[in-house]
């Protein structure tokens, strides 16, 4: 007979499997949106709002940069101008969306991080210069480079504070307020049709609890005269 092997769980093992359990039936259930990466709540817990547009933005750049296409293709797959446009309002946005920040430190680091934001540089790209397309697709993957270190700084801040755990504590209570929503909604859309179909049951003359098809028929008549 085999040995039987005990497994030994910390609290902190336990409250892991849990929380990645929920996580994993979040995922699984009709109307649960998931964002960006292993800390889908964090812009929540942290009180941020848009904090989601960070992280895209980011997994954006990181496929930019790592971009396999020719320097011709890179440089014409982006209007890079816009682009830098869009990397200097997301923080701007979510600090403004996000209104007064009670955390001292987290508002310091937001506060950096969208005056940083704005020094992202444009990358060159005039007709003028004599620089060659090559050139111009290295210093714009430059600037990319700059802003995937900034926004990557921001988010390890935050996932680093979200770990220290009362973060951490807020993002699992999300995670099962999220959980219990979206479980009565859908409980409440199961009874709703259940309910419709206990309607067209009792009421449709020709289903088949009805009995024979003489009776299905005067049913039907039945119906038809009391709507004259």
């Amino acid at each position: 007979m085999a040995k039987r092997q005990i497994i030994r769980l910390t609290e902190s093992d336990l409250h892991n499997m849990i929380t990645e359990s929920v996580k994993q039936a979040l995922k699984e259930m009709e109307g649960f949106d998931t964002y960006v990466g292993n800390y889908r709540d964090l812009g929540t817990a942290s009180g941020l709002r848009n904090f989601s547009d960070v992280e895209r933005m980011y997994d954006q750049l990181g496929r930019f940069i790592n971009s396999d296409k020719s320097y011709w293709d890179f440089l014409h797959m982006e209007n890079w101008t816009n682009f830098v446009n869009r990397l200097r309002l997301i923080p701007t946005d979510m600090k403004f969306r996000s209104g007064d920040i009670e955390d001292k430190e987290l508002a310091a680091r937001v506060d950096d991080f969208v005056k940083k934001a704005n020094m992202i540089p444009y990358p060159d790209l005039s007709v003028s210069s004599n620089s060659s397309f090559v050139d111009k697709a290295k210093d714009v993957k430059g600037v990319l480079n700059y802003a995937y270190q900034l926004y990557g700084d921001f988010i390890d801040y935050l996932r680093s504070t979200h770990e220290g755990g009362d973060m951490k504590q807020k993002d699992m209570a999300n995670d099962w307020d999220k959980f219990d929503k979206v479980k009565n909604q859908n409980a409440m859309k199961r009874k709703s049709g259940e309910d419709v179909m206990d309607f067209i049951q009792s009421n449709d003359p020709f289903s088949h609890n009805k009995g024979r098809a003489l009776r299905r028929y005067d049913n039907a008549m039945n119906k038809i005269n009391s709507m004259d």
